[in-house]
């Protein structure tokens, strides 16, 4: 009996040292595939999960991953959308969001923090 649970202790310290590596491994094809779509300083500031003013919606996208929600409002000569990141629960149970970002005709042209 003490052999098997010794076995099953193995196997499962194994599995998370696997998980851990190709964690690594992940990250690190990640950062390799965004340096090689927007070059050296772009691609490490989308890897670092960073938003700079100018950045395409897609950038955006792959900094901050997918909005909780947005905001579309459309006119004559422009779409401008706002979209809410980082969602969490308030006391009330609401969703609420700790990040936005403003995106005008594609473009990144305002984000900020939400005060709680």
């Amino acid at each position: 009996m003490g052999g098997f649970i010794a076995l099953v202790v193995i196997i499962t310290i194994g599995a998370g040292i696997y998980a851990g590596i190709k964690q690594i491994k992940d990250n690190q094809k990640r950062k390799i595939d965004l340096i090689d779509k927007y070059g050296e300083e772009l691609g490490m500031t989308i890897f670092n999960k960073l938003i700079k003013l100018g950045f395409s919606e897609e950038m955006l996208f792959e900094s901050w991953g997918k909005p909780g929600k947005e905001e579309k409002k459309l006119t004559k000569d422009k779409v401008r959308v706002k979209y809410y990141f980082g969602a969490y629960k308030n006391q009330q149970g609401n969703t609420k969001y700790s990040t936005y970002a403003v995106v005008e005709n594609g473009i990144v042209i305002e984000t900020g923090d939400i005060k709680r």
